[in-house]
């Protein structure tokens, strides 16, 4: 560290008064330099080991002395003199040597050794201008200074210390020496009182002392206060101990278990360095925390935790079946002839299941809130569709109220965003579908408008419901937002809702890093708004979202159902759409199935009798027939569990619906795993065919062939690695495989796995979620699958 030089140090036109007030600015501005400095001389002279162990007390006594030099400047405007007849005991620039002097006789410090360590002070500060870069003129006055001050301290002390009469000094001694064993006391007593076993440690490791509680629990016996408990059984508790006394690694915190009196006990164990800055007194304290109950308790916690987790999950598969398939019968039944009346009782019945659902799913999501386990996605979506999509399911409402529904983006609102649409689409609903409940006449509207963002990349954008409802009370305004609360009981009764899907909404902001507001006039309306800032996405990530409204031509479809109403509403829903059903009744059929005959796609159930659909899905895609083992798979299930999806996809399932499903869903959800051709017509979604083209071309056929073996070998290599890292969590390793990968897929034309590449790619670099590794295996597999099929017709025409 240099020391600070005060400005306007070198102005030669500086007087001698000046050029001292310098001094001040100086000492009081290098406190670290002069500790640091000080610190050195003494250790370099050997004053150190008799000196404070502890850095504040250094520090102490450099202000101290600071403090004294800049005292003498506001009293002299020159370097003082040393009068012959000046009495330096009453010396008030003397006086910091007068006080130490009584101090450290009174520890019993000799005279000798204590000048000596002063003198290495006054050398300090004499370093300080010499180093300080004053000019010389400035330099000397302020040394001379210097030197002065400590000349008086000197004699202050000298003065002090041999004005005592003997027995006066015997007195001191012995009273100082009573206090001293009085802190002594003070703090082994502390030492022995605490409740958890501590150990110190020499510089080497080796035991040097313990407290009476880590005698107790290690079956030491012992008298508290005796400096080394059971020497005897030193070498078998060190053993026991084992790495914990490695000095070189205190400052860690680790956990083990060690062999007790009471037998083996979980610990947590904190190793801490000695806070020694003479270097006195080397070496570490271990500190032992016994943690057996107390991990105990939490594993009991956990698998409670995980328990309630299991039967939350089987509760609601075993609810949403049933919903499921009352809600699908009353669409297909609304898709049949029927009279206006029929027509009216199928609605009636639908939104009796609706509601059901509704207020299922709003228990469901609560108990994942208040369990923590709110997890957000991060992909690329279109906000346009997702409004439309919003706007598609509450229209019908609104129009059956005579409410006019209307949604407004403002200038500035970008289209492409990256977050979790299915989370934003919730909150939106939910904050326009009670707009509509608590409205009887006029309008709802959902605005949306851009706000300054605060990071880069990132739009920050403001959600606004307004609605000409009943308004909310200033009152029911702090309740609102609490679980199972609404403004008051007449609400309830007159428009029903439990309450939970504001305080879920609010959740789900919060975990987006937004806020939540209201503003409201009681009888006028109310205007409930959230803000949230979301990445900007990519123009290419989403400009595939327009291929999952295509429409899908007619398919032939392996449906895996066991539950009989819903295969009855899954094969109802597919007919209708135009595709050809073959339904079995579980997952070892539907492999069997599979390995025997053609189909486009598997809808494939999770939980059948015998086999479930995972391990169907694993056997499907180890069959020996290429095409067959490549053939799309999705997931139809009632647990949306992130770790349950994560399981289908890792199973090889290229996609999920969750039940209850509409009619629409599921097409949404097939468009997305299968091509708007056959797969064999529509290879180029898949494949740039162009690229093998000018290969073939330019190369010849022979060469090109070789290639393609060369990209099925690396991509498998690449899909392997990018599995591990992710994995092990290393971020940077699946952003570099994915771009190898990527480079590897754009060679030969596969298009769709170099755009997932580069989507994971993007994805490691920001921080996202990494489930879609998961895919990566079924992914390359239709890639390759889709190669070897233009290919083959490529070398056909040659």
């Amino acid at each position: 560290m240099d020391a600070r030089v005060p400005s306007s140090s070198n102005d030669p036109g500086l007087d001698e008064t000046s050029r001292l007030a310098l001094l001040a600015e100086l000492v009081l501005s290098s406190e670290d330099w002069l500790l640091q400095r000080m610190y050195r001389h003494f250790r370099e002279q050997g004053y150190a080991a008799y000196s404070s162990t502890l850095t504040e007390a250094w520090r102490t006594a450099v202000r101290g002395v600071s403090q004294t030099i800049v005292n003498a400047l506001a009293r002299y405007d020159a370097p003082p003199d040393l009068p012959a007849e000046l009495d330096y005991i009453r010396d008030s620039v003397a006086q910091y040597g007068v006080d130490k002097a009584g101090a450290h006789r009174a520890r019993g410090v000799p005279l000798v050794m204590y000048l000596g360590g002063l003198k290495y002070y006054r050398q300090t500060y004499v370093d300080l201008v010499e180093e300080s870069g004053l000019d010389e003129a400035a330099v000397h006055v302020c040394r001379q200074f210097v030197h002065r001050v400590f000349d008086r301290i000197e004699l202050g002390l000298c003065g002090e210390w041999f004005g005592l009469a003997e027995t006066d000094r015997l007195r001191e001694f012995q009273q100082r020496n009573a206090e001293l064993t009085r802190e002594k006391l003070k703090y082994l007593t502390i030492f022995e009182s605490l409740r958890d076993p501590v150990i110190l440690l020499d510089r080497s490791g080796r035991i040097e002392n313990m407290n009476n509680a880590a005698c107790e629990i290690f079956g030491i016996g012992a008298t508290p206060g005796t400096v080394y408990y059971g020497e005897a059984n030193l070498a078998h508790l060190t053993a026991g101990l084992g790495d914990l006394l490695s000095v070189e690694d205190a400052g860690t915190d680790v956990e083990r278990t060690l062999q007790t009196r009471h037998g083996p006990r979980r610990f947590s164990v904190k190793r801490r360095p000695m806070l020694d800055i003479s270097e006195s007194f080397l070496g570490a304290v271990v500190i032992l925390t016994d943690i057996t109950d107390y991990r105990g308790a939490l594993d009991a916690a956990e698998r409670a935790n995980s328990a309630k987790s299991e039967f939350v999950a089987a509760v609601s598969h075993e609810l949403k079946t049933p919903i499921h398939g009352i809600l699908g019968m009353a669409e297909l039944l609304q898709s049949s002839t029927l009279s206006r009346g029929q027509h009216s009782q199928i609605e009636a019945i639908s939104a009796s299941g609706e509601a059901l659902l509704s207020l299922l799913n709003d228990v469901l999501d609560l108990s994942k809130i208040e369990a923590g386990r709110l997890e957000l996605e991060a992909i690329d979506f279109d906000l346009d569709h997702l409004l439309d999509g919003t706007r598609a399911l509450m229209q019908h409402q609104a129009f059956r109220k005579g409410l006019d529904f209307t949604i407004r983006q403002g200038r500035g609102v970008p289209k492409r965003l990256r977050g979790d649409p299915a989370k934003l689409g919730q909150v939106l609903l939910n904050l326009v579908g009670n707009a509509i409940k608590f409205t009887d006449e006029g309008h709802v509207s959902l605005q949306v408008s851009a706000r300054k963002a605060e990071k880069a990349g990132a739009a920050r954008l403001r959600f606004v419901v307004e609605d000409t409802g009943i308004g909310v009370s200033q009152a029911a305004r702090d309740r609102l937002f609490q679980p199972f609360s609404q403004g008051d009981l007449s609400i309830s009764r007159r428009y029903g809702g439990t309450g939970l899907g504001l305080v879920i909404s609010k959740r789900i902001v919060e975990a987006f890093g937004g806020t939540v507001g209201l503003d409201s006039v009681e009888g006028k309306g109310s205007a409930f708004w959230f803000e949230i800032e979301l990445p900007r996405a990519s123009s290419r990530a989403v400009s595939r979202m327009s291929d999952k409204q295509a429409s899908l031509p007619a398919l032939s479809i392996l449906a895996a159902e066991d539950n009989d109403v819903n295969a009855m509403v899954l094969t109802g829903f597919l007919e209708l759409e135009g595709h050809k059903v073959t339904r079995v009744r579980d997952g070892a059929a539907a492999v069997a199935a599979a390995a025997n005959a053609d189909f486009d796609v598997i809808l494939m159930d999770l939980r059948m009798p015998g086999m479930d659909g995972a391990e169907a899905a694993r056997r499907i895609r180890a069959l020996d027939d290429a095409r067959r083992s490549a053939v799309p798979i999705l997931a139809v299930t009632a647990n949306t569990q992130r770790a349950r999806l994560a399981e289908c996809l890792a199973a090889g399932m290229d996609g999920y619906v969750g039940k209850p499903y509409r009619r629409e869903e599921l097409g949404v959800a097939l468009r997305g795993i299968v091509p708007a051709g056959r797969p064999e017509e529509d290879a180029g979604v898949l494949i740039d065919d162009a690229v093998l083209t000018d290969h073939a071309g330019l190369l010849g056929c022979d060469l090109v062939e070789e290639i393609i073996e060369a990209v099925r070998d690396s991509t498998e290599m690449l899909v392997a690695d990018i599995r591990k890292a992710a994995d092990a969590g290393d971020r940077v390793r699946v952003g570099d495989k994915a771009h190898a990968l990527k480079s590897a897929a754009a060679n030969v034309g596969l298009t769709a796995l170099a755009e997932m590449a580069a989507t994971l790619e993007a994805t490691a670099q920001n921080g996202g979620d990494l489930i879609m590794v998961a895919t990566l295996d079924a992914a390359r597999a239709k890639a390759l699958c889709a190669l070897d099929v233009v290919w083959e017709r490529l070398c056909k025409k040659r």
